[in-house]
């Protein structure tokens, strides 16, 4: 039985494709399947992935037509008819670094649906990192309530078997529902029974692809901006650096609001949003269920949380 199942959704990244699979490849945990859903990608999408599976048989490649939305509706059936233990997600034009698996389902083997920090390289030098604790109350109830605290599918991952209880998988969400991927977590949060382990750890690279300047950026153009990052991959600290340098600001302001905005001091902000902030080098792990979560934070992000 395959440990876990990497759903790859794709569209329009064909050539980043190619970067994004190689970052599951080098994986320390080798226990993986890979399903790269083809949302009425061009031709040259699946020549690539048909390249790659001739190498690697645990890549595989649905091909279908172009779908509502982001094809989301592609995702269930083939949840449905793997066997994997756990279910993780990879942008087509994202990165792993190479202990993402092995944290992911470290987390995953405490709880049902765990999350981790999107870290996000903006243009230029800037970056900035999104911590939240998902299983407080508050936090649960906005993950119900589809106000999004988090981002994006690399950093989230879940029990397929828990997937499975639920009255309803991925589907396309309506227009007026926001992010398909905050409709599908909704669904998982209105499981009374659902445990939550949420981590500031980061282990995934998103070069955010439709901001500017990047909206506008051609397939290659795309490729060039993340190979370099794809070669820095196996450096042991990649993830650490770019988090102590991140901003935390904006996505605290959120957190503080949705917990507790009449707190009258940092500290107490920290205690009601689940966090308990500590040295910015100290290792980060699971809080499951609400337990505080550790917050490695610089002076800087502490700053930061201060004035937001």
């Amino acid at each position: 039985m395959t440990k876990v199942l990497v759903l790859c959704p794709t569209f329009d990244h064909c050539d980043t494709l190619s970067a994004s699979i190689a970052s599951v490849q080098t994986q320390s945990f080798k226990e993986w399947e890979m399903a790269v859903i083809d949302d009425g990608a061009p031709d040259r999408t699946f020549e690539i992935l048909s390249a790659i599976s001739a190498e690697d048989q645990r890549v595989k490649a649905y091909r279908h037509p172009k779908g509502d939305r982001h094809g989301e509706s592609y995702r269930d059936p083939v949840i449905r008819a793997s066997n994997a233990e756990f279910v993780c997600h990879l942008s087509d034009d994202d990165l792993w670094t190479p202990n993402h698996l092995a944290s992911m389902v470290a987390s995953l083997e405490q709880a049902d649906w765990v999350n981790q920090a999107p870290l996000r390289l903006l243009p230029g030098r800037s970056a900035d990192w999104r911590p939240v604790n998902h299983g407080t109350p508050q936090g649960r109830e906005a993950a119900r309530r589809r106000i999004g605290l988090s981002a994006g599918i690399n950093y989230v991952g879940y029990r397929r078997d828990t997937y499975l209880r639920l009255p309803e998988g991925w589907t396309c969400a309506p227009k007026d529902a926001g992010s398909t991927d905050m409709f599908m977590w909704s669904k998982f949060f209105h499981y009374p029974e659902l445990t939550v382990a949420s981590s500031a750890e980061t282990t995934a690279i998103k070069l955010p692809s439709r901001i500017a300047p990047r909206a506008n950026l051609t397939p290659i153009e795309r490729l060039a901006a993340l190979t370099p990052w794809l070669a820095r991959l196996a450096e042991p600290t990649l993830a650490l650096r770019l988090r102590l340098k991140a901003s935390v600001g904006a996505r605290m302001a959120r957190i503080f609001a949705i917990h507790d905005p009449n707190a009258s001091s940092i500290e107490e902000a920290f205690v009601a949003a689940g966090l308990v902030v500590v040295d910015a080098m100290a290792k980060p792990r699971p809080a499951v269920n609400g337990a505080p979560m550790i917050l490695p934070l610089t002076d800087t992000q502490r700053q930061q949380a201060w004035l937001a």
